[in-house]
């Protein structure tokens, strides 16, 4: 393999010696003696891929095997960009289920605040109810005793009106109506009648 290599190599630089030849005679009209340089810049250049190639082949670089390698990193970098993506589309689905889990959370809470909101109402209803029947209870045992009040004041008030009227009658009455008044009230005393 060696042997090949070198044979390569030297064919090359026959190639190259040609080709300086060649661009040699192309100086019309130039200094013959001064090089020229552009010419000089491409037979380095030449010289230098030669010398890459060369220790290429010396080297015994498989070209199937770089390539191979190359596929294989390919590979590994996909399976990691699809671990990556498994990896993302698992974490997708749990902050999906997370924010399903949170939409079944909020309507469970308003529900509950609902449900306290109507419970809350119906006790404050019945506390209001309550504090309204107090209320007209109390105003209305507030008006019965008033109504008491006012009905012994205008039952004394006739009693007075009564008691002033009776005087006046008796002032009038003679002596003897006087006594007759007293005895019949005396007998009604007397048998029961008068309480």
């Amino acid at each position: 393999m060696q042997f090949k290599g070198r044979k390569i190599f030297l064919q090359l630089l026959v190639l190259m010696l040609c080709a300086g030849v060649s661009l040699a005679s192309d100086g019309a009209g130039e200094h013959a003696t001064g090089p020229n340089k552009a010419f000089l810049f491409s037979v380095a250049n030449f010289i230098i891929l030669a010398v890459l190639i060369y220790w290429a082949m010396a080297k015994k670089i498989n070209i199937h095997q770089v390539f191979a390698d190359r596929a294989t990193a390919i590979e590994g970098e996909i399976n990691e960009a699809r671990a990556q993506f498994e990896s993302g589309l698992a974490e997708l689905k749990a902050v999906e289920q997370k924010l399903a889990h949170s939409d079944k959370e909020a309507k469970e809470l308003l529900q509950t605040l609902k449900t306290q909101a109507q419970n809350e109402y119906e006790e404050l209803a019945q506390t209001t109810q309550k504090s309204a029947q107090k209320i007209v209870a109390d105003a209305e045992a507030m008006a019965q005793r008033e109504l008491e009040k006012i009905k012994n004041e205008l039952r004394a008030e006739l009693a007075q009106i009564t008691i002033a009227h009776a005087e006046k009658k008796l002032k009038q009455l003679n002596d003897g109506d006087q006594n007759r008044i007293a005895e019949s009230v005396a007998q009604k005393f007397a048998s029961g009648g008068l309480s």
